[in-house]
């Protein structure tokens, strides 16, 4: 600041500060609507949480469902695997007798081939679910 540092330096013009709060301590004709609207959103909140519940319980049990008709299927498919090793086995014998062609043979062999390739993905369907 200029001049000596005694010397008193007076604004030109005053300011003033000021701070202000206000709350309200009741509002007419409101009554009991907070009160309400708080009870409706813990309402909705526990309802909301009730559905996640269920919905859980809902999916493990179509989990385990799912892992049961899968372990069925490999059942199946193994079933289907020991009814195309009988059928080549009867078709060679077949061929071997002069009573079936070779073409036979060929076809049993594709459908034990896909019966064994039904097991791999039935399991593959186990470890899926």
């Amino acid at each position: 600041l200029p001049g000596r540092p005694d010397d008193v330096i007076l604004p030109n013009s005053l300011t003033r500060l000021e701070v202000g709060v206000r709350q309200p301590l009741y509002q007419f004709g409101v009554g009991g609507a907070a009160g309400q609207r708080s009870q409706a959103m813990a309402a909705a909140a526990r309802s909301e949480f009730r559905r996640a519940e269920l919905d859980t319980v809902l999916e493990a049990r179509e989990a385990y469902l799912n892992v049961q008709r899968a372990e069925r299927m490999v059942a199946v498919a193994e079933l289907g695997v020991t009814v195309a090793r009988e059928n080549l086995r009867i078709t060679e014998a077949a061929r071997t007798a002069g009573f079936q062609a070779d073409v036979d043979v060929l076809e049993a062999q594709r459908n034990l081939a896909e019966a064994e390739n039904g097991v791999r993905r039935a399991r593959h369907g186990v470890t899926l679910s």
